[in-house]
């Protein structure tokens, strides 16, 4: 009995230290485990926050770099009779813009900022959408544009699909053939066609209208995500109601504004999701952003855009609900195109090919051409005339292209003088521009009608000059401010761990490297130009409050010096 109950103990007490040396494994591994989620969570946020500062610091130089472009120089795009797009680069006068930015900013000190507390946002941003479309919806009726060049060949298209007439898709006819990417506006415009009839492209012009309404919306809504505060936001609408680009866009019979619209609506949808997790807001997005696409191609940007914000919050947030979000972002935003452009070789019984292969866009806008102004301008001879030359081999125009660019870059590396004065003219054309070309694109195309006097005086007349003395004032008035805004932003640590600041400045690099160096034209970014409206809101908001009480105590020394010299003289 008792050698069995000795027995009987040494196994309890073996078995006790087993299950002790197992639960002592057992929490070792716990805590191991612990420590390399921790690491991996601490390198995720320390990642975040690094992609975070890199966006807002390289924002914040383009921005200084465009101010002073801005204030020191503008660009013209003139409607020569040799030459539709001539551009022309003038001095500007630093003084001048300088006294007006500095009587602004006074108004806005004494007088703006508390009103601006004072106002209702939402009244305040009501009237501001009412006015952008009365606005575009009069300037439409005025000009009465009709589609040519691109536009033109794209909605001929629409008017023959619509009658179930496929001949442009036929390999005599080149332009699909050469740009499928564009049989996804070809495909709006069928859709409007078949519904609207002969009233179509009046349609397409109002849809334009909603569309820069859309954009208004979507930075106030932006502007109280990011800023929050009452007087940011009513700064914004004051500043959207003086941004009359977009609005003298609308006549153009194009994606730009659609696509633009749409996508950012789809980037709102996206922090929309990001601040409540609901998943809907995906799907929302997804939709949006697979819209955007279709209207313009240009909508990967803001694609690309909304994956890196979805990235760098799996990084800081671990959930894999985002890498879901980016799934469907890209399947539904690149996959609906693809299926437009399926579609209608189904109907057709063709083949089109990818068409004019995108490297070739890069060879173009790393090019010089004609006029020594407008570096990295649209030029055929780069892209479809060499696409045609090599009948249509996709493979073999881009390798074409490619040793092209390798001789490019080789000849812009070993010359550093070259290479600043071709990107600094190649920007100063495109981004200099006050009216980025919006009545310009009205003035190259042909009306249904004969303009008005007044149309004509915004073509070739005072009313043209005065329009673009105000936008040359009133882009350097955003530029500097929205420079001043990011600097704010950089500054303090509480703004910056706003989940939401990086979006509209990320948005803004990928379209102003896209076109450094792909193909440039202004008209390409009076969307972009947008973007610095609620950073320059802010800016303008912050440094007002910073100075009130400078600018107030300096007016009563003066007052008070001025009294005690009128009582000494009497």
């Amino acid at each position: 009995i008792l050698i069995g109950l000795v027995g009987s103990e040494m196994c309890i007490r073996d078995r006790y230290n087993n299950l002790k040396n197992c639960k002592r494994n057992e929490i070792m591994k716990i805590k191991q485990n612990s420590l390399a989620l921790k690491k991996i969570d601490s390198a995720g946020k320390i990642i975040y926050r690094s992609g975070q500062w890199i966006i807002l610091v390289l924002c914040f130089l383009i921005f200084i770099y465009l101010t002073f472009q801005s204030l020191l120089y503008t660009t013209s795009i003139y409607n020569a009779p040799d030459d539709p797009s001539t551009v022309i680069m003038m001095h500007d006068n630093f003084y001048i813009n300088a006294a007006v930015i500095s009587i602004a900013f006074i108004c806005g000190i004494l007088f703006l900022q508390r009103l601006m507390d004072k106002i209702n946002p939402k009244i305040f941003g009501a009237a501001l959408l009412v006015y952008t479309f009365l606005l575009g919806l009069i300037w439409n009726l005025l000009t009465k544009t009709s589609p040519a060049h691109d536009s033109y060949n794209i909605l001929s298209g629409s008017q023959q699909f619509a009658i179930n007439d496929y001949t442009p898709l036929m390999p005599e006819n080149d332009y699909f053939y050469d740009y499928p990417f564009q049989l996804g506006y070809a495909f709006v415009g069928e859709i409007i066609i078949r519904i609207f009839g002969d009233n179509a492209y009046f349609i397409l012009q109002l849809l334009n209208i909603l569309a820069s309404v859309g954009i208004s919306a979507s930075l106030i809504t932006f502007a109280i995500l990011i800023f929050k505060k009452r007087k940011t936001v009513n700064f914004t609408i004051l500043f959207l109601f003086g941004c009359i680009q977009p609005i003298l866009f609308t006549t153009f019979h194009y994606g730009n504004l659609l696509g633009f619209s749409l996508s950012l609506w789809a980037m709102v949808f996206t922090c929309v999701y990001l601040k409540n997790r609901k998943k809907r807001f995906v799907i929302f997005s997804a939709v949006f952003i697979s819209a955007g696409i279709i209207c313009k191609s240009n909508s990967l940007i803001i694609l690309t855009a909304i994956c890196i914000i979805l990235i760098l919050d799996f990084l800081k947030t671990h959930k894999l609900a985002d890498i879901t979000a980016i799934l469907i972002s890209v399947i539904m935003g690149i996959g609906l195109n693809q299926l437009i452009i399926f579609q209608y070789e189904q109907r057709a019984d063709v083949s089109l090919g990818g068409g004019v292969p995108k490297i070739l866009w890069l060879d173009m806008g790393l090019q010089e051409t004609s006029d020594p102004n407008r570096p990295g301008w649209y030029n055929p001879e780069y892209t479809v005339i060499r696409y045609n030359s090599m009948n249509k081999d996709e493979k073999a125009a881009a390798d074409s292209g490619i040793r092209d660019i390798k001789k490019r870059i080789s000849k812009l590396i070993s010359s550093p003088a070259e290479r600043a004065n071709f990107f600094a003219t190649k920007t100063l054309s495109q981004w200099n521009d006050p009216l980025y070309m919006s009545i310009w694109v009205s003035s190259t195309r042909g009306a249904r009608e004969e303009p008005g006097s007044f149309v004509k005086s915004m073509y070739s007349g005072n009313a043209g000059i005065l329009t673009e003395n105000y936008a040359n004032f009133y882009q350097s008035f955003i530029f500097l401010f929205a420079s001043a805004g990011m600097l704010v932003i950089l500054k303090r640590r509480n703004i910056r761990r706003n989940s939401f600041i990086a979006v509209l400045p990320l948005i803004f690099i990928g379209g102003f490297l896209y076109h450094l160096f792909f193909e440039a034209m202004p008209q390409y970014n009076v969307t972009y130009f947008t973007l610095f409206i609620p950073i320059a809101a802010f800016g303008f908001s912050e440094c007002c409050e910073k100075y009130h009480n400078s600018l107030i105590g300096f007016i009563k020394y003066k007052f008070r010096k001025s009294k005690t010299k009128s009582e000494e003289s009497v």
